[in-house]
């Protein structure tokens, strides 16, 4: 009997751009969601903050600047909480939902295992979408993005 597997890929297209409103170290686009012979894809877009022929480096600052900057956040929110007598209020969970995200996009980054090449057809809906349309004004790169994906879920049977 043959083994059927099944898994679902997560990613994340991180591009970066030089053009982004002061301040702005990312900026969260969408998320694409498609399906692969053996179960699904999920995609999510950002545009991150560069600096010219230091993308890479910019990436990686940009995304632990926001990390950092989230778990302080996170105490404040908390905190907060404590002294109103709530549990886990809206903005205590968006935060924390926020130190996860940014959490898992430092810990993939600088793990080289995570670093993956796009399929051309995805790369082809980017550069229609990023490069031509009204994003353009960012002046995305989408020659240093960086994709990062990983199985978020396998099953054999």
């Amino acid at each position: 009997m043959k083994k059927i597997q099944e898994y679902n890929i997560s990613a994340s297209y991180l591009v970066p751009a030089y053009n982004l409103p002061k301040g702005v170290k990312t900026h969260y686009l969408t998320t694409v969601r498609g399906q692969h012979n053996n179960g699904m894809i999920s995609i999510d877009v950002w545009l991150v903050n560069a600096i010219p022929g230091q993308e890479e480096k910019s990436i990686t600052n940009a995304l632990a600047q926001e990390f950092e900057e989230a778990k302080k956040q996170l105490q404040e929110s908390k905190s907060q909480d404590k002294e109103n007598g709530v549990e886990c209020s809206p903005k205590t969970a968006k935060v924390d939902n926020a130190v996860k995200v940014f959490g898992k996009l430092v810990s993939e980054n600088a793990q080289p295992v995570y670093h993956k090449k796009p399929d051309a057809e995805f790369l082809n809906i980017a550069r229609q979408n990023l490069m031509y349309g009204a994003l353009k004004q960012y002046t995305p790169n989408m020659d240093a993005a960086v994709y990062l994906a990983g199985l978020s879920h396998y099953n054999e049977r």
